[in-house]
């Protein structure tokens, strides 16, 4: 629909109604996208503390586990998801 309203001012040439569904546009985008930041960076929280605190408990032996360490924890957390919101 938006982009059909942007192409109807583009070719009226009604620069005033254009800018407004721009910027409309743009602030919508960006309300999502920021929902959706939140949502997936308190999503990720725990990897981000493995891929952190590991390294600086174990060395470079915590380096190579981070990787895993944050692939079960993800499996683990969808796991959790999928057995609490089952059907």
């Amino acid at each position: 629909m938006c982009c059909t309203m942007i192409s109807f001012y583009y070719v009226e040439e009604n620069r005033g109604k254009l800018q407004k569904m721009i910027r409309l546009s743009i602030k919508v985008v960006g309300v999502i996208g920021g929902f959706a930041l939140i949502g997936s960076l308190a999503m990720t929280e725990p990897l981000v503390t493995d891929m952190l605190v590991l390294p600086e408990l174990f060395g470079v032996t915590g380096v190579w586990l981070a990787t895993p360490a944050a692939e079960l924890a993800a499996i683990c957390q969808a796991i959790f998801f999928f057995v609490k919101y089952r059907y």
